[in-house]
């Protein structure tokens, strides 16, 4: 792995600068949003999803939105599940300084979901006035009818960035062959300086959840990590893997390795789980090889059904979710530290060890580890 020449990291970040002074026309809203040129080639952002249970358990989730701003200055989001399949597509609008919900469709096992907007108010940057309903009916006969409003709002500082924290309350109530099922919702949602939806906090009775943007990806990149060929979120290329020319060796087929949320309980991780990982990454550190680098760098491998990791292969972005380069040396250390260290548990799948993609996050600022993610 070779650093590129200089001259050629310049050219990306003097376009990215220039385009960064066309701003949207999004009112009040609008520097807390990416450029309007960056908006109208498309932005996809990457998210874990920390779900934690009444036990206390925590299960992560990747998902991804895509944003793209057509010439009627209309926003229009895409969301995509783990495997890169699109699920959602929903159009907004600015209107006097508040985020409206124009139309909405889902799309679940082949099926269109017909959904009815009854009250299109999302955002209001401006005063308390947001609250948007609406109700959609599944093809095996359940009905949902959900309702969310603003109830506050402040202004934040994360990461030295500017930010506007939004307070929201929801209900959601399912219904079934004369069965119904209420939920409410407290929601604190954020939406960062030149980034857009930073993540949220929700919170209802039994559970929370917790949305995290960890990367921001140009459209064009995004589309060719999903054009892979291969039905797998996680689909490494062995022929260009960190450890390529190891033993490593699948158990069973390479179109049969499960993704890393399979397995429910069991998933493939690190034995010991993260208190473990952390024991580790400490005791073999070598902090001189982060060279004060910042951001965030994913480690992405597949666990066999022995409990062996390889097919490693590298994600990069820094704090600001854009994509970048860590300096070979990090980048190896890193990968020495998980591959020469091998501790792993594999996924289970009814009772059956299976080959499994996983993935571990490390989020740096100034050369330290600030987390480890998931």
């Amino acid at each position: 792995m070779r650093h590129k020449p200089l001259a050629l990291l310049l050219i990306p970040l003097i376009l990215f600068a220039s385009c960064n002074n066309l701003k949207p026309e999004f009112g009040l809203a609008t520097d807390y949003f990416p450029s309007a040129q960056y908006l109208r080639e498309g932005i996809v952002n990457k998210y874990y999803q920390h779900n934690t249970d009444k036990e206390g358990d925590v299960s992560t989730y990747i998902q991804y939105r895509q944003y793209q701003l057509t010439q009627e200055n209309e926003l229009i989001e895409k969301f995509y599940n783990p495997a890169m399949e699109l699920e959602s597509v929903t159009r907004f609008q600015f209107v006097e300084n508040k985020l409206k919900m124009l139309e909405k469709a889902e799309y679940y096992r082949g099926d269109t979901i017909p959904t009815l907007i009854l009250d299109g108010g999302f955002v209001d940057w401006e005063g308390q006035e947001a609250a948007h309903s609406f109700q959609k009916k599944y093809s095996s006969g359940v009905e949902l009818f959900y309702s969310q409003s603003q109830i506050g709002s402040e202004d934040a500082l994360i990461e030295n960035r500017l930010a506007k924290v939004f307070h929201k309350k929801a209900k959601q109530e399912r219904k079934y062959q004369g069965d119904s099922i209420m939920v409410e919702l407290n929601f604190l949602t954020t939406y960062m300086q030149g980034i857009g939806l930073y993540g949220y906090e929700l919170t209802y009775e039994g559970g929370s959840s917790r949305l995290e943007l960890v990367e921001q990806i140009p459209l064009k990149e995004f589309q060719k990590r999903a054009a892979h060929g291969v039905k797998r979120i996680g689909y490494i290329d062995p022929r260009s893997a960190l450890d390529q020319g190891s033993d490593f060796e699948l158990c069973g087929a390479q179109d049969d390795i499960a993704d890393y949320y399979n397995g429910q309980d069991k998933r493939a991780e690190y034995a010991g789980g993260k208190r473990a990982l952390w024991e580790l990454v400490n005791k073999h550190l070598d902090r001189e090889k982060l060279f004060e680098e910042s951001g965030y760098l994913t480690l992405r491998y597949v666990v066999n059904c022995k409990g062996e990791a390889g097919w490693f292969s590298m994600e990069e972005a820094d704090l600001d979710f854009r994509p970048k380069r860590f300096p070979a040396e990090t980048i190896q250390h890193f990968f020495e530290i998980l591959y020469q260290h091998p501790n792993w548990k594999p996924c289970i799948i009814r009772e059956e060890a299976r080959d499994a993609y996983t993935y571990t996050t490390f989020k740096l600022s100034q050369g330290e580890i600030i987390e480890i993610l998931p």
